[in-house]
């Protein structure tokens, strides 16, 4: 995700604003992403109840 911030923060300081914005918008989906898959990874762990 850092990747996809320092490439939009880059292109915003080129005037590239759409760039900039679809970049932000490719780091929030892998973010999102992440988010699920760790979520989903937690998910069997939380279910056992002892």
């Amino acid at each position: 995700m850092d990747v996809w911030l320092h490439k939009a923060i880059a292109a915003a300081k080129q005037g590239k604003l759409s760039e900039s914005r679809r970049l932000l918008e490719q780091a929030g989906a892998e973010r999102q992403a992440a988010h699920e898959l760790q979520t989903s990874l937690r998910q069997p762990e939380g279910s056992l109840r002892l």
